[in-house]
């Protein structure tokens, strides 16, 4: 996972900040998981491998698991020329960052 910018606080990041990796939309999006909120937590596996081009950053993911463990929700990307665009993401199983 890309190193964490420790210049934000009180959930904000300040403009003039200098973190490791350039601006939040720029990283890749990984997800993590626990069983409890105090965790443990799953390793960081980082989604949306072979998209390269479209949806590997930031994409402000909000996903429903369904019963069948498969994913249906919606993501964001960035388009031309500061506009961000939402597009439908599926996923076989949740727990496989291949199936995104």
């Amino acid at each position: 996972p890309p190193e964490a910018c420790m210049a934000c606080t009180d959930g904000s990041t300040p403009a003039d900040a200098e973190c490791p990796g350039g601006p939040a939309g720029d990283g890749p999006t990984y997800m993590i998981y626990a069983k409890e909120p105090h965790g443990p937590w799953s390793k960081p596996q980082q989604l949306f491998n072979s998209q390269t081009n479209f949806t590997n950053l930031d994409t402000n993911l909000a996903l429903v698991i369904l019963p069948n463990n498969s994913v249906v929700g919606i993501a964001r990307n960035e388009g031309p020329p500061t506009t961000d665009l939402t597009h439908l993401v599926t996923a076989e199983d949740w727990r496989d960052p291949e199936s995104y």
